[in-house]
């Protein structure tokens, strides 16, 4: 059938609307036709004819000859529905008929055989397609359709065939109506179509990264459902990539070439190799008729050759030329360009992937130049030759194709000289600060000695007044500064620089544009990492205004605005489940854009939570695709990769893989020192997170030696001008690693310091630190009094700002009980003890867990009966001889074997105390400082009681030296510690008496 190309437009309009109307309804349709469109009427009935056949008959004599099964499925005929309903299909009950097509029928069914019941739609093949080799291929196909596992997919519940014979699929049942009805019904606007668009592009994406293309992508395979989310259906003849083509399997060449036309890619049609950019092509179609309200063309010859010719050959009109409404003005431009890419005839020529269509659909709403361009004039005009016997315009046409790409070119000329006036500008200014440093100075060698801090001061300085006249420029310098005070973490600084570039994009765009919200989230992470709450608060929900305004689910501001809400709620204590739901939100919303330091940022922070929610597999996971994601980031994510490793170290530590977390440690220092010298913040802050490894994992001696070098970068970094917060950490740090290593003296003199660098403002949380490492340092001193005032500070600070964590409120209650039993309270310890509240964290062999069972155990040795203490020490040792991390937790295991000692010995029972007193000294050796633990004299103390009581003088006398020693190398040291010695020396010079008066006698 011929048709001339000048009809095909008014003849594809009459066609769009016969096809939506009922079958029965449409020869009324063409008989009603007015007189001057009723010379197309045969040719619409020709058309819908060879549709309609197109659509069953045709692709049904297609397919592969199929041996009946031995056993048919026992069907109803094709249409008798009532005789279908209650019918058993294997475990399923059939409810009523959805629909049918060429090759099968959809029901709704539930499930019958007790399992728990929900509703599904049922796929059933129609009868003579059903045979057992059919089955067999569909169970295969199952697997593929079992692992897409995604919200925006109809989940495959179940693949079977009955003992019939008969074949069937169980999807879930959505309840919705199709893409553009639902849209239509809603009469929604360009861009909430676009919105729920991405939905479907998020589906497809994810169907081609598990290597499978859909290849029948039509508005009657989307449903949306009432809360406005999309479900991808109908995989049956999706096929499996390989080498990033399609290979058929068994089932989809029985299926043949069972796809829809209209919504065929060319080479589909031409049976040539099948790409991810088929599905493009037809999602390209898809979204043409969501915006334009029709289809880009028809395609109803029966035979595949007058299709493809059609499709080769027929121009795709931009859809702002064929919408009808307000719509058509609003697809002129970007919208017209993208959708012609994704439906160009060559495959090569279109969007790659569903990924790259959607990366340019989200660029046009956030108003970001598309990636796509409109055709060139040389490309134009070769499609005019090549459309020679197609309806081509005249001179005059040819001529308004050189005018408006005449007008475009200048368009973008323009633009592009404006942004190359704002890269010099920024640039210029650059080059002349950092200029300052330069030989050509009235006092070179002063300009040589000018350091980083310097620079970026002067720059900051001298921004408004030399950038007075340039904003754009002054605003890409303020972003420039601000990253480079954040390198340095200059956080006062960053967020002074973030205030400016909110107000300077206020003024440039309105107080409602996307780049405004994008500086306030800038401006609220910065506000947080210094500790600017209420700011960091206020900026956010700001941001959130604007992007509700503009009804901007998708965008990376966006994403952005979830990932900021994760952090906060992460390092401000909040509810776990909150922080996790934003950051799933963040990294989904960005996965839908190019890798960004952003997106990498928010699998990090996701990693960070599943890891302090216990969800370790899923963390691990998490952070390695947070490292891969870093790879594909321009520039390979320099500044970042210390971090993620540092990430990566952390779950590796959780899980027990001591070594593989040190191996990651040592990457992140290599990074960091690599990036931004041995002597930067960067750098400082991971060798102080070596050794803070080291003393988590009771290397006390390794994690002291690890934080006085750091200490001492620290010292000389906080004396220059590029002094930054993480110094007083590396302090307060050192110090936690002399106090339990045995140095408390030391200990307070570095807590001292700490407390110096911060100048008093260091922040709830490390406040609250610093509080406690002084309070344990003042306990093992014996200064109870102070620490008493110490702990109550701790209390009061967490109580003024809400603080009240469970953790942080153990944590104090913990440090009470430590005070208690030093001055031997052991009923008022008791009492405390109880006031502990569950934590979620203090899980089976967790460190919370054996901190608990430490303090229970000391306090029944304290106060006794001392069979429980033996008992709830000997529970501890049982524990940890099964605990995979066991060499992390040594000093609990010498404390356990303390405790059990000593309360066998005080029980009367010495012979069987010292086995667990000789390797509570053994132990001790091994992590404490030999020569100043108070804790290593107090289990030679009590060892040496035990050998006094089995008559082993010699070995008691060794002993006690030992402690002793150890007593002397400190000025002060708590009763805890002293009086034990005390009375084994008395011990001692009674039993050298009692003997002295045997050897008279």
């Amino acid at each position: 059938m011929n048709i001339d190309a000048r009809e095909w437009p008014v003849i594809s309009a009459l066609f769009d609307q016969a096809l939506d109307l009922p079958a029965s309804e449409r020869a009324r349709f063409l008989a009603a036709l007015p007189a001057n469109q009723s010379v197309y009427s045969q040719t619409l009935a020709r058309l819908l004819a060879d549709h309609a056949e197109v659509e069953t008959l045709d692709f049904l004599r297609s397919l592969p000859r199929l041996d009946l099964a031995a056993e048919p499925a026992q069907a109803a005929a094709d249409g008798d529905g009532e005789a279908m309903a209650e019918r058993q299909v294997g475990p399923y009950r059939l409810l009523r008929e959805l629909g049918r097509g060429g090759m099968a029928s959809v029901w709704l069914a539930e499930r019958s055989d007790g399992l728990p019941q929900r509703q599904v739609a049922l796929k059933l093949p129609h009868p003579g397609i059903a045979t057992r080799a059919f089955a067999e291929r569909l169970a295969r196909e199952r697997d593929i359709l079992a692992a897409l596992a995604h919200p925006h997919i109809a989940r495959l519940y179940d693949a079977g065939v009955t003992p019939q014979g008969q074949p069937y699929i169980a999807l879930a049942y959505v309840q919705g109506q199709s893409l553009i009805a639902h849209c239509n019904a809603r009469q929604l606007s360009v861009r909430e179509r676009i919105l729920v668009f991405q939905q479907v592009l998020d589906a497809v994406q994810y169907a081609h990264a598990h290597l499978v293309i859909h290849r029948d992508l039509k508005p009657s395979n989307v449903l949306v459902d009432e809360q406005g989310q999309v479900h991808l259906l109908d995989f049956g003849i999706a096929k499996l990539l390989v080498d990033g083509q399609a290979e058929a399997t068994a089932l989809t060449l029985d299926a043949g070439q069972a796809l829809t036309p209209d919504y065929a890619s060319p080479e589909q049609l031409a049976g040539g190799a099948i790409s991810t950019a088929s599905d493009v092509y037809s999602l390209g179609v898809l979204l043409y008729e969501l915006l334009a309200g029709v289809r880009p063309y028809h395609l109803s010859q029966g035979a595949r050759g007058p299709m493809l010719q059609a499709v080769l050959e027929t121009e795709v009109p931009r859809p702002s030329l064929v919408a009808t409404g307000p719509p058509a003005r609003a697809l002129r431009g970007d919208l017209d360009t993208i959708l012609l890419k994704a439906l160009k005839k060559n495959a090569v020529d279109r969007y790659a992937t569903a990924q790259a269509l959607q990366d340019d659909l989200q660029r046009h709403l956030d108003h970001q130049p598309v990636l796509a361009r409109p055709d060139s004039l040389a490309y134009r005009l070769r499609r005019l030759i090549e459309r020679n016997r197609l309806m081509v315009g005249s001179a005059g046409a040819i001529a308004a194709v050189l005018v408006g790409a005449t007008i475009v070119s200048v368009q973008q000329a323009t633009l592009a000289r404006e942004q190359a006036r704002t890269a010099q500008a920024a640039l210029g200014f650059l080059e002349d600060i950092f200029n300052a440093n330069s030989a050509s100075r009235p006092d070179p060698q002063k300009a040589r000695q000018t350091t980083a801090r310097e620079l970026l001061d002067i720059g900051a300085q001298r921004m408004d007044s030399d950038l007075a006249d340039a904003p754009q420029a002054r605003l890409r310098v303020a972003s420039t500064l601000a990253r480079m005070y954040d390198d340095l973490d200059l956080r006062a600084e960053v967020v002074a620089l973030h205030r400016k570039r909110v107000a300077l994009s206020q003024s440039l765009y309105g107080g409602d544009d996307i780049r405004v919200a994008e500086a306030l989230l800038d401006l609220a992470s910065a506000a947080a990492d210094n500790d600017q709450n209420e700011l960091a608060s206020q900026s956010a929900a700001e941001a959130e205004r604007i992007l509700d305004a503009r009804r901007d689910l998708g965008s990376t501001v966006r994403a952005k605005l979830e990932l900021e809400r994760a952090n906060f709620v992460n390092t401000r204590g909040g509810k776990l489940d909150q922080a996790l739901m934003h950051a799933t939100r963040a990294v989904k919303l960005f996965s839908h854009f190019a890798p960004s330091e952003e997106s990498v940022g928010a699998l990090d922070i996701l990693s960070h939570i599943q890891l302090k929610l216990g969800h370790l597999e899923e963390a691990r996971v998490t952070s390695l695709q947070a490292m891969q994601a870093a790879a594909g980031v321009a520039g390979g994510m320099k500044r970042r990769m210390p971090y993620l490793h540092q990430s990566a170290a952390d779950i590796a530590a959780a899980v027990g893989d001591s070594a593989q977390a040190q191996r990651e440690l040592d990457l992140a220092l290599a990074a960091a020192e690599q990036n931004s010298g041995p002597q930067s913040p960067a750098a400082l802050s991971i060798l102080s997170d070596q050794g803070y490894f080291q003393l988590a994992n009771a290397q006390f001696g390794p994690a002291v030696a690890t934080l006085a070098r750091a200490a001492e970068r620290a010292q000389a970094l906080a004396q220059s001008s590029d002094a930054s917060s993480i110094e007083p950490i590396v302090f307060r740090r050192y110090a936690a690693a002399l106090v339990r290593f045995g140095r408390p003296e030391q200990a307070l003199q570095a807590l001292q310091t700490a407390q110096r660098l911060w100048h008093g403002q260091a922040g709830v949380d490390e406040d609250a630190l610093l509080l406690g490492e002084t309070a344990r340092a003042e306990i093992e001193l014996g200064r109870f009094a102070s620490a008493e005032a110490t702990i109550a500070r701790r209390t009061q600070l967490l109580r003024e700002h809400a603080s009240g964590r469970v953790g942080r409120n153990n944590e104090t209650l913990m440090f009470r009980i430590q005070l208690l039993l030093a001055r031997g309270d052991a009923a008022q310890a008791q009492g405390v003890f109880a006031e502990l509240d569950p934590d979620a964290r203090a899980t089976p062999g967790s460190r919370l867990e054996l901190t608990r069972g430490a303090l229970a155990a000391h306090i029944r040795l304290t106060q006794g009966p001392w069979d429980e203490a033996a008992q709830l020490a000997n529970a501890m040792l049982a524990g940890l001889s099964s605990n995979p991390r066991r060499a992390q937790f040594v000093n609990f295991e010498a404390h356990a074997n303390w405790v059990a000692g000593e309360a066998l010995r005080r029980a009367g029972q010495a012979a069987a105390a010292q086995p667990f007193l000789r390797r509570a000294v053994e132990l001790d050796a091994q992590i404490y400082d030999l020569e100043q633990s108070p804790l290593l004299a107090q289990s030679q103390i009590a060892l040496a009681e035990c050998e006094l009581a089995l008559n082993h003088r010699a070995e008691a006398q060794t002993l006690t030296k030992a402690a002793a020693a150890i007593h002397a190398r400190h000025a002060e040291l708590g009763a805890q510690y002293r009086l034990p010695l005390r009375e084994l020396q008395s011990h001692l010079q009674t039993a050298a008496g009692y003997i002295g008066e045997t050897e008279k006698n």
